[in-house]
């Protein structure tokens, strides 16, 4: 979502194009913040790839990632750039930079984390955190090494899954979510052991401060995290203790500005709970709870809509097409449940 205007806002999303195969279109719509009312629907001809992550306006263009890549378009739709994230490294071997999270700095410093892919062909890759000016890109092919690369110790923390990036608001200071979970772990059983999560500080000049571990009781999976002004990152995730028949928790982890942990909240997540219809057109029904709080997050973690749900009802007429996660609070508890809007 950017801002396009002093009353209208401009909501980007991507959708499955069944003619591309396995690759998505960069949609969006128009939302006039004085009527309420949506206009401009446009379905892009521009493929980038893989299901974008993150959208930032600098200069009349709209940057964005993806699982792919790092793209630009003018607001107008007229101009499109992609740029391949690799460097040379030896021979015919190249250093890739994928499935990217990204913030601009005032100064155009461009921060990404992301998977880097530091052997050849190698699946087993590592979080890294990148650092280049904006302008310096080469448009197309692949880039000069970053002014700064941080990996994280390979030992430890080989295949880190990069989660997401938070700037401190109303300065360039930038926070850095990941954590040590195995992309090769979602194919099998979950192993039984604890993860780490890792929140790492960045300077208003993308200058390295620290990294912040936190160990955390059971496995780990990662999902968004955002700063106050005070400094403050707080991460967010779920839980799944195997040892402990698979039983599921929420979790917010709280870091301050000079990296002192300062709570760790822990929720159970009700798992008698079930949405219907899924894939949903209308309102979507929930079985085992009448009242409470909803929220609904697009799968790039960012909150398009809140509220609260009465008779076992949450509205998505207004949604766009596409996957969600919906979290619902009620009592004290929490289920997360993932919908589809058709």
């Amino acid at each position: 979502m950017v801002r396009i205007s002093d009353t209208n806002l401009r909501y980007y999303f991507s959708l499955s194009n069944t003619v591309l195969g396995t690759s998505f279109e960069l949609n969006h719509f128009d939302f006039d913040l004085t009527t309420n009312e949506v206009s401009n629907r446009a379905t892009s001809e521009i493929n980038p790839e893989l299901i974008y992550r993150d959208t930032e306006l600098v200069d009349s263009l709209l940057y964005f990632s993806s699982s792919g890549g790092f793209h630009h378009r003018s607001i107008d739709g007229d101009e499109y750039q992609n740029y391949q994230m690799g460097w040379p490294k030896a021979a015919l071997y190249f250093h890739s930079f994928r499935d990217l999270h990204f913030e601009i700095l005032s100064n155009r410093t461009l921060i990404m984390s992301g998977h880097h892919n530091y052997q050849f062909n190698d699946f087993s890759d590592n979080h890294a955190i990148a650092v280049y000016h904006l302008d310096s890109l080469a448009k197309q092919y692949n880039q000069d090494p970053p002014d700064q690369l941080y990996t994280q110790d390979l030992e430890r923390r080989s295949r880190a899954w990069a989660k997401s990036i938070t700037k401190i608001p109303e300065t360039d200071e930038v926070w850095v979510y990941s954590v040590n979970v195995s992309l090769l772990d979602v194919f099998g059983p979950l192993p039984d052991r604890n993860t780490t999560l890792y929140l790492t500080k960045l300077d208003s000049e993308g200058g390295l401060e620290f990294t912040v571990d936190v160990d955390m009781d059971g496995y780990a999976f990662p999902n968004h995290c955002i700063s106050d002004k005070d400094g403050n990152v707080y991460a967010s995730g779920f839980i799944i203790n195997a040892d402990e028949d698979e039983h599921t928790k929420g979790f917010i982890v709280k870091v301050n500005r000079n990296g002192e942990l300062s709570e760790i909240i822990e929720t159970p997540l009700d798992q008698n709970i079930s949405v219907y219809p899924n894939p949903v057109v209308g309102n979507i029904s929930i079985n085992g709870v009448s009242d409470g709080q909803y929220k609904l997050i697009t799968i790039q973690g960012k909150t398009i809509d809140t509220g609260i749900f009465s008779g076992g009802q949450v509205p998505t007429a207004s949604l766009p097409a596409g996957p969600y996660i919906l979290i619902l609070e009620y009592n004290g508890q929490v289920s997360v449940q993932k919908i589809i809007k058709k």
